[in-house]
């Protein structure tokens, strides 16, 4: 680790985290092994290598009731309705497409898993069918990963990030979730992703009255891998290498200090906290970074409401109608918000301490999403449910002094999860990956 200080040194960080609970996560290098929480109870699958369900049934496949003709409406979506038999179908070659294509993590539930390579691997949890969105709210989250990177970058060179967000219901709003500067993840899962549904959609497509081409193309792992490629050349070092930082936090630290590329640096691992999201949406902090107004509005429109707990109104109308809002610590990975009577609690003993531990915290004004009925498969097991979605976009930033080299909207991805669930995650447990189908 001591060469970090050299010259020679591109350091990245790429969206890989370690929990307290020895839960490890590994985004965009699909070489690596990754581990998730699964239920212990499944331990193996085994795989049905075998011709798709379509190319050997003499009658076309229905939807419970009819084939479906109509080219577009709401009971399209409604995958509830799926035939089981077909469903059965469906879910036995998405088992076989993510074998075949490495859309695979490791099963805790496995003794040797983690520990010898190939041993131990269970597909990702996964929606079995892309969620609809409209085309008009993709634009807008599309044409914002350039924006959000020209406003994150003031100090750093180069960036990979995800904004997320959420569509509410009750304004038919795109707002933001989050910006994700160091835990930008599933780049390249989300790529495999996309390609597991446009299979599943080229191969039953007709008896769901789907269009694979409405499955918007996504390459978000190679856009990301092409960043620091062009990162290295920009480095103009032919013995310089790229340094994978898991969290060691003295590597870290020598990282910094030495005159390697950071992705991220720390300033932008901070920028990603969500007390400066806050901060950048007070009124009239967004102007002292931005000069574009169409740019600010753009901003300003896709921004959730914001507060910092030293807004004593905010606070009040939050314990007045905790339903209404979020509370959010400063940590990644899911399973840290606090929401209802947890959130009233914890803001009344915050008022009862006087201590500083509220700068800890920010409020967030809750989302309500629509909620869509889906198809969740995990361990080889399919469970119907009515979920929401969370959209990431991905975006890659590279500037040489006051060159902007790159700076592009990189890619996508959707995680899916329980409309009954608060908390999301994929590695935490709470949801699955999904993609787009743009309506």
């Amino acid at each position: 680790m001591s060469s970090c200080g050299s010259s020679s040194l591109f350091c990245c960080e790429t969206g890989i985290r370690t929990r307290p609970s020895g839960l490890c996560t590994f985004a965009s290098i699909p070489s690596l092994l990754f581990t998730f929480r699964e239920q212990p109870q499944h331990h193996t699958l085994s795989f049905s290598f075998r011709k798709p369900l379509k190319l050997v049934m003499s009658q076309p496949l229905i939807l419970n009731s009819a084939t479906v003709e109509e080219p577009e409406d709401s009971s399209l979506f409604d995958y509830h309705r799926i035939d089981e038999k077909l469903l059965q179908s469906i879910v036995n070659d998405a088992l076989v497409w993510s074998a075949l294509n490495c859309l695979l993590v490791g099963d805790r539930s496995v003794q040797r898993s983690g520990t010898v390579p190939g041993v131990g691997l269970v597909h990702l949890p996964l929606s079995l069918l892309p969620t609809p969105l409209p085309q008009s709210y993709w634009k807008q989250a599309c044409e914002l990963a350039p924006i959000f990177n020209e406003l994150v970058d003031r100090e750093i060179r180069m960036g990979i990030m995800r904004s997320d967000y959420m569509i509410d219901e009750k304004t038919k709003s795109l707002l933001q979730i989050e910006i994700n500067t160091i835990s930008s993840s599933y780049a390249a899962f989300g790529s495999l992703m996309t390609g597991l549904h446009k299979s599943l959609l080229s191969d039953y497509g007709k008896h769901l009255g789907l269009d694979s081409q409405r499955v918007p193309s996504n390459n978000a792992g190679d856009q990301s891998a092409e960043a620091l490629a062009k990162a290295w050349t920009e480095y103009n070092n032919p013995r310089a290498v790229v340094l994978v930082v898991v969290q060691e936090w003295r590597a870290r630290l020598l990282m910094e200090q030495s005159s390697a590329i950071k992705c991220p640096s720390i300033s932008y691992h901070l920028v990603g906290t969500k007390k400066i999201q806050q901060e950048l949406a007070k009124p009239g902090v967004l102007e002292r970074f931005v000069e574009n107004k169409d740019h600010i509005a753009k901003l300003r429109a896709c921004f959730a409401g914001l507060w910092s707990l030293e807004d004593s109104d905010i606070v009040k109308k939050a314990i007045e109608n905790p339903e209404l809002f979020v509370l959010k610590p400063q940590r990644e990975g899911g399973g840290n918000n606090i929401y209802g009577d947890a959130l009233r609690e914890t803001l009344l003993k915050l008022q009862e301490s006087g201590s500083r531990e509220d700068a800890a915290y920010i409020l967030m004004q809750r989302i309500f999403p629509a909620s869509c009925p889906a198809i969740l498969v995990r361990n080889g097991n399919w469970d119907k449910g009515h979920t929401i979605t969370e959209v990431g976009i991905f975006s890659t930033y590279l500037r040489n002094k006051d060159k902007v080299i790159i700076n592009n909207e990189s890619g996508y991805t959707l995680r899916t999860k329980m409309s009954s669930s608060n908390e999301g995650g994929v590695a935490a447990g709470f949801g699955v990956l999904d993609t787009v189908y743009l309506t």
